[in-house]
């Protein structure tokens, strides 16, 4: 395990969509000078990978979007969806 962490080399499933495949790799390189999210424009490089071409960015940051579902808990310490 630890020899393939420090190859950085990574395994997709051959039906995993390119997009995913790419941003996983770029977030995950080794070398930060490289790596998506750590250069001078951080968040926004981030935001431009077409993995999120369909994130509504304005809506998500004013919070006006609602999730696509929401658990039904009977309380706080409820484990139905464990």
């Amino acid at each position: 395990v630890f020899k393939n962490i420090v190859s950085g080399y990574l395994y997709f499933p051959k039906k995993m969509d390119p997009d995913s495949q790419d941003i996983i790799s770029l977030l995950l390189k080794p070398d930060s000078v490289v790596r998506l999210g750590c250069g001078h424009d951080d968040e926004m490089s981030v935001r431009k990978h077409p993995w999120f071409s369909s994130m509504a960015w304005a809506a998500l940051l004013s919070k006006q979007l609602e999730p696509p579902w929401r658990p039904s808990l009977d309380g706080p310490e409820a484990t139905t969806y464990f």
